[in-house]
């Protein structure tokens, strides 16, 4: 009896919220006069913590500092008397004379005092701050100032000189933006300040200037730091690398590297057992960090796709549950097997497709494999995050899916071709996860579209399977045909048209290939100097062109987004599709 009663005190003390800290004793198993704090009551707030400090910003732009009131076991001292105390905060180590301003106390709030809108004027190595409340205080880690504009006229101009050219030894660089015409040319020198353009070696800040005007690679780049420095912009890929020798500093939800085409973020030279963040993302910030677990220093790369495709790189959409990302991951030895490396993925609430029950990590295996749950190491999912640890398979695309749900049908091909009057259908997949069956189906204008023929699927495999059919041209006139697959469920997934004519029409002696086209295609059967022009679906001229090449007719479709037009010539016009993976 006596021990129930003993042991139900204790729960109630537990349940008020005891907090009591030993920090030593008689040694004889009491806590004497040692024994700190009181039930509900008062801890003793011992020291000051600075939990973010920015490592480098440029002189009189603004930044932010937390400093945390703590008792002696490390914990928020939110009982103490302190606890929403005044905080003040000046300058201790002043390498450049600086002045700080912004720096009226505040009240902490809940053991936290957070100031902002601070700043130094003076540039300079290795800045600290003090911070004090009542008897207590601490110093923060160093950090530098950057001068944007030192030296000129005085008039605030930056004239003759250049910024302040050194941090850490190497030269700084400021992208400014708005050359009218090029407002956003990483290569075009009056975008920079100073004309500088960053490249090999470059520490590169973002400046705040209200243009909107964010930076896009002209060619593969190499920099030393980046600093998005609150400017919110993008710095944007295009097709392009961009390869960082050092850190990136200030990634926001509205300041990333964007990767909205084939080009990647590297960060060159990740230690062994470093973790290194790649703020990237296209159409929404989805940072990746990567912990180099292997036997070597390596690079990696990385970039983000909006979509899950079931082809890897191309092909239709994912229409089973999954994160509406990939994250194609890229490293110097392309197979991990000399050791484990530590994923941390990120995405954005809005960015799920379906109701995902189980998170699991899923990696593309190449053409005629598909996608397959990463099984090498582990996941943990916490909301819009999943950190896989142990990763030790091949590199290339991931992304995240159900695991009651796997990733389906991998089409490996779709092809139509002319067989009389009639025309042949033929398409394989890889594997087929709940496929019912595949139907076919025609239009005139990509637009409309009319079923013609339904084919059983094969269900659940992970062989090659075969398929063909013919149709006479009659029931599927066309020009354009697409075959979509259909699950058990109803869900169903389209494949990109195609464009196949298998009737005489006059005046049309030659042909456009490929078509559907993607950034580019080609005319066959006239002469490579005839010109041409892509007219939109009401006649109107979009460009008109003539091929640089003496042996073939090439026709630049980049600037056109997906739809359909019409290729123009003297002799005649014809249908283009165009898509994009």
């Amino acid at each position: 009896m006596t021990l129930r009663t003993y042991t139900l005190s204790f729960s109630v003390l537990f349940s008020l919220g005891l907090r009591a800290q030993y920090l030593g004793g008689s040694g004889d198993g009491g806590a004497e006069e040692l024994f700190q704090g009181t039930l509900n009551g008062a801890q003793i707030a011992t020291q000051l913590a600075f939990t973010s400090v920015p490592t480098s910003v440029l002189s009189n732009e603004s930044f932010s500092v937390l400093i945390e009131i703590r008792d002696a076991a490390g914990n928020l001292a939110t009982f103490s008397s302190l606890a929403n105390g005044s905080v003040a905060l000046a300058i201790d180590n002043n390498p450049a004379s600086g002045t700080l301003s912004g720096t009226t106390p505040v009240s902490a709030v809940d053991a936290v005092a957070t100031f902002s809108g601070m700043s130094i004027n003076n540039a300079g190595i290795g800045y600290t701050l003090e911070a004090t409340v009542s008897t207590l205080s601490a110093t923060s880690a160093g950090f530098d100032v950057i001068c944007l504009y030192c030296g000129g006229s005085g008039d605030g101009g930056v004239l003759g000189t250049n910024p302040t050219s050194t941090l850490n030894g190497q030269s700084v660089v400021i992208w400014r933006g708005g050359n009218p015409g090029n407002e956003t040319d990483w290569a075009t020198a009056a975008n920079w300040v100073d004309g500088a353009v960053a490249g090999s070696g470059d520490n590169v800040y973002i400046e705040p200037n209200g243009n909107g005007h964010q930076p896009v690679l002209a060619a593969n780049t190499s920099i030393a730091y980046l600093n998005f420095n609150a400017a919110q912009k993008l710095v944007e890929l295009d097709n392009f690398d961009l390869t960082i020798t050092g850190n990136i500093d200030q990634a926001t939800p509205s300041e990333y590297v964007q990767t909205n085409d084939t080009g990647a973020l590297i960060k060159q030279d990740i230690l062994q057992g470093e973790s290194f963040e790649f703020p990237v993302g296209n159409s929404g910030y989805n940072p990746l960090t990567i912990t180099n677990n292997t036997n070597a220093d390596e690079w990696f790369s990385v970039r983000v796709l909006d979509s899950v495709y079931l082809s890897g790189y191309s092909g239709p959409t994912q229409n089973v549950p999954h994160v509406q990302r990939t994250w194609d991951i890229g490293k110097e030895t392309p197979s991990g097997y000399s050791g484990t490396v530590d994923f941390d993925f990120r995405w954005n609430t809005g960015e799920e497709f379906g109701s995902i029950a189980n998170y699991v990590l899923f990696h593309y295996e190449g053409p005629g494999q598909g996608w397959f749950e990463a099984l090498t190491g582990n996941g943990v999912y916490t909301p819009n995050r999943l950190v896989y640890t142990g990763y030790y398979a091949d590199f290339s695309p991931f992304a995240i899916g159900d695991q009651t749900q796997p990733l389906p049908v991998e089409l490996l091909f779709f092809k139509a071709m002319c067989a009389g009057k009639a025309i042949e259908f033929n398409w394989a997949t890889a594997s087929e996860t709940n496929n019912r069956a595949f139907l076919l189906e025609s239009s005139a204008n990509a637009k409309h579209w009319q079923p013609f023929a339904e084919i059983p699927g094969a269900g659940f495999t992970a062989q090659q399977q075969n398929y063909s059919i013919q149709a006479d041209v009659t029931e599927a006139p066309g020009p354009y045909y697409r075959l979509y697959q259909e699950d058990y469920d109803g869900q169903r997934s389209y494949f990109q048209p195609l464009y196949r004519t298998c009737q005489e029409q006059e005046g049309l002696d030659w042909r456009i290939a490929p078509n559907p086209a993607n950034h580019e295609t080609y005319v066959l059967g006239l002469d490579p100097r005839v010109p041409y022009q892509i007219l939109d679906m009401s006649g109107r001229q979009l460009f008109s062109g003539q091929s640089e090449q003496e042996d073939i007719l090439r026709v630049d479709l980049s600037s056109l987004s997906p739809g359909i037009y019409l290729l123009s010539t003297a002799f005649g016009q014809k249908p283009l599709l165009v898509v994009r993976p």
